[in-house]
């Protein structure tokens, strides 16, 4: 049973809630820490005044599996003649890629420099490794987990928007045709399965994998950008509001010193 001192202590709320996220299946006492902290964290900043504050389409939506080869070959070469052999919607983010890490580049100090290097050379292993592809054409449990929550997420925001575009019809659509359920059950159901791919996440990253730990990370971070991008429900890459404008000025240009 939790304890009703916590009501109170925001900061210990916070903490709980942040621990009970890390929970994995058969941990039923951490379901309840994040049901209780969630309910008691929202009641609190009801009470408070807050101020007011390319590439993952190509994979996801446009690129036939021929062109993101291209696209994977494009990256691991890192050079600026390679565009040349890319079909024209994604030379403005392969482009785009290429100028974001020279710009970093160009900002970062002698002594730091060498970040930059490192990061350029984990992105470029991490693309075009074959063992990393093997893995991945296998459709492991993180895999799976990772796009389960970045689709239903995706898919619960954006599916008026997307509906009154024309798209083709999204999972949630589908499920509302299979099961011939109301929107408000299919979406909950889309809830239990979040909460189940973050479980088996959270799983797949505490034993030993054959994938390096960097893979698994950019996996989970995928999922933690669809967290952040289509909280509740709402699709924040498609209309981007002052919360997200804020969250990448927070990133980007004004972060915290470490």
């Amino acid at each position: 049973m939790l304890k009703k001192s916590l009501l109170n202590d925001a900061w210990r709320l916070l903490g709980l809630y942040e621990a009970a996220h890390l929970k994995v299946w058969e941990e039923d006492i951490l379901d309840e820490a994040l049901a209780f902290t969630t309910t008691h964290l929202k009641s609190l900043v009801e009470h408070l005044e807050i101020p007011s504050f390319s590439t993952n389409d190509i994979f996801d939506a446009y690129g036939t599996l021929e062109e993101l080869q291209l696209f994977t070959e494009a990256i691991g070469r890192w050079d600026t003649d390679s565009i040349h052999h890319l079909p024209e919607y994604m030379k403005t983010c392969y482009q785009a890629v290429l100028d974001f890490y020279r710009e970093i580049e160009e900002m970062e100090n002698i002594e730091r420099q060498f970040c930059v290097h490192l990061a350029k050379d984990a992105m470029k292993s991490w693309v075009a490794t074959k063992e990393v592809f093997d893995w991945v054409l296998q459709n492991p449990k993180m895999v799976r987990a990772s796009a389960t929550v970045i689709r239903l997420m995706n898919d619960m925001a954006s599916l008026k928007f997307e509906q009154e575009r024309g798209h083709t019809p999204s999972s949630i659509e589908c499920y509302l045709k299979q099961h011939g359920v109301s929107e408000k059950q299919a979406n909950d159901e889309f809830h239990r399965q979040i909460e189940n791919a973050w479980k088996d996440m959270n799983e797949e990253c505490l034993k030993p994998t054959a994938v390096p730990m960097l893979l698994l990370s950019r996996l989970l971070d995928f999922a933690r950008a669809a967290d952040v991008i289509y909280k509740d429900q709402k699709d924040m890459f498609t209309h981007p509001g002052e919360v997200m404008k804020t969250n990448i000025r927070m990133l980007l240009i004004d972060p915290m010193p470490i």
